[in-house]
């Protein structure tokens, strides 16, 4: 039997409960980590897991501050408002769409990349496709 100990993290054994408690292992035990990412930008988070005096460092680590410029730049969108029997354009979802904003109140509504899109403006609305919208 080995120790095994964790800091800034939790681990299981063979598909067990995840603890921080230190315990032993024994040789073909299968042993997993969990680390939790932090909830801010760009922070590393890191865990130190030892194993009968071996150890190894698990980190993970979020992305850079959302950019609040658009990937794409805005197309033509044409008839975005249209209607048939088995069609929408894509004005009929800006309503939702277009008024998200990340936890620092940035603009991450999607309409202005979405807009170019074929899928955009001709969403099939039976349920065949994507999605069933009312009508």
């Amino acid at each position: 039997m080995c120790p095994v100990s964790i800091a800034g993290g939790e681990y299981a054994i063979n598909g067990g409960a995840y603890t921080a408690v230190s315990g032993l292992v024994v040789n073909g035990d299968s042993v997993n980590v969990r680390l939790s990412a932090s909830a801010d930008y760009s922070i590393t988070n890191k865990e130190v897991l030892t194993i009968g005096g071996v150890t190894d460092s698990f980190s993970a680590t979020t992305i850079a501050e959302a950019v609040s410029s658009f990937q794409l730049p805005p197309q033509s969108t044409g008839n975005t408002s249209f209607s048939s029997e088995h069609f929408v354009g894509s004005n009929n979802c800006t309503m939702c769409h277009d008024t998200m904003s990340d936890n620092q109140g940035n603009d991450v509504g999607i309409i202005k990349d979405w807009s170019a899109t074929m899928i955009a403006n001709s969403l099939v609305t039976h349920s065949g496709w994507l999605r069933s919208e009312p009508s």
